[in-house]
């Protein structure tokens, strides 16, 4: 079982929140005392869809859905890199203190109103939940440890779109953030960045390239199909208030 206090999550939101992953149904006293112990106030836990016991389990224990997360592979040594053209810029600036900033901006319009776990609870503000993707994409540009490289992808000289890329193991590298400027969806940059996550990893010799979203996301899914990724996992996100 991994659970702890999410020190980014309780500084966004003013109250103490948990995170919760990779237990069975017997550790869901130990959670719950481990949220009364600490004084959490929100308890988020993810559950693979697999388990169905542990998820109703859960829901009788006032746990609720907020949302399904699809993960998509691609797997190197079953299949060849595919070969698309990218007809724009695209090039890794982590490190770069300077883009981190139109990195974020870029963030705050493509994640407004999107709708993750943090949304879907009627409880937390949609505008703190935005603030969580800004934050994120902004530290993944400065922060080796929240990510690997940043490829932004240029529209006549302006950055237009960005991913951001973490090794997991020695055999696997996952895209882990994404977003286009809506002014400039629909023109291919979201793929062509995708695209060259996918060659980031398999230049380093990283065999399995994972990504994931909501499972009612279909456009990003309908770009990944094409690349040739497939269904791997999913998860349930549930969340537990103790007020």
């Amino acid at each position: 079982m991994d659970i702890n206090v999410s020190k980014l999550d309780t500084n966004r939101f003013n109250l103490k929140v948990a995170k919760v992953t990779d237990f069975v149904l017997t550790d869901l006293e130990e959670i719950n005392s481990f949220c009364s112990n600490n004084s959490v106030k929100l308890l988020i836990a993810r559950v693979s869809t697999n388990d169905i016991s542990i998820t109703q389990a859960l829901e009788s224990d006032r746990f609720q859905l907020m949302d399904t997360l699809v993960y998509y592979k691609y797997d190197f040594v079953k299949k060849s890199m595919p070969q698309i053209e990218v007809p724009f810029r695209v090039e890794n600036i982590s490190g770069n203190y300077d883009l981190a900033s139109t990195i974020a901006e870029i963030s705050q319009e493509a994640f407004h109103g999107y709708f993750g776990h943090y949304h879907a609870d009627p409880r937390l503000s949609n505008s703190d939940s935005d603030d969580i993707y800004v934050d994120w994409a902004y530290r993944s540009c400065i922060d080796q440890n929240v990510s690997d490289a940043v490829l932004a992808a240029f529209f006549e000289d302006a950055i237009a779109g960005f991913v951001t890329l973490k090794i997991r193991t020695e055999n696997l590298g996952e895209l882990v953030l994404s977003g286009v400027s809506p002014k400039l969806q629909k023109q291919g940059l979201y793929q062509s960045l995708i695209y060259s996550g996918m060659q980031w990893f398999y230049q380093k010799s990283i065999t399995q390239t994972i990504l994931s979203t909501q499972v009612n996301n279909i456009p990003v899914q309908k770009v990944w199909a094409r690349l040739g990724f497939e269904m791997n996992h999913s998860f349930y996100t549930l969340h537990k208030w103790f007020d």
